[in-house]
């Protein structure tokens, strides 16, 4: 995988190129989080020519938008790749990020939402959006905790292994 980020102020872009794996994670954790902490909360994840994302992925993905969500910011998505649309309504949060096929409109969306400030029912939509990104999130860590002790189960995984995988998981808050 990689992934390159373009500077847009105040937007940051990061482009996806090919397989999002568990090897990848941790990078892409690292710069989202500097993205969502830094002077760039407003962040477009340009999914075009990201072909795969796996669940570690996707748990960094809504963790990360929760905090920019939490500070002023937000993530949305521009142009996923069928492969990855098709994971985001499969895990049921598809509604959860904006999504755009224009990057032009995506940018220009970011910009609106500067010049507004959110009206009570926009709030209560948000905070709505937070509650359900929360249970996908928790969702999410147990469908893969639940595969994490099959796999170790079935001798796929050593007991190390699995332990530094939901060590992990333990950890992504």
């Amino acid at each position: 995988m990689r992934f390159e980020i373009e500077d847009h102020h105040p937007v940051t872009i990061m482009r996806l190129d090919g397989e999002m794996r568990l090897q990848d994670s941790r990078r892409f954790e690292e710069a989202l989080r500097e993205s969502v902490f830094g002077q760039h909360r407003q962040i477009l994840l340009d999914m075009e020519n990201c072909r795969f994302i796996d669940s570690k992925t996707m748990l960094i993905i809504l963790k990360y938008h929760r905090e920019a969500l939490a500070g002023g910011g937000i993530i949305k998505i521009l142009k996923p790749a069928k492969s990855v649309r098709k994971f985001f309504q499969t895990a049921n949060i598809e509604g959860l990020f904006e999504i755009f096929t224009n990057q032009a409109e995506a940018l220009a969306s970011f910009r609106q939402i500067r010049h507004s400030l959110l009206s009570p029912p926009d709030v209560e939509r948000g905070k709505e959006r937070r509650k359900h990104l929360w249970r996908v999130a928790l969702d999410q860590r147990c469908t893969v905790g639940m595969l994490i002790t099959i796999l170790q189960y079935r001798g796929v995984l050593e007991e190390s292994e699995a332990e530094t995988v939901l060590g992990g998981l333990l950890e992504t808050n």
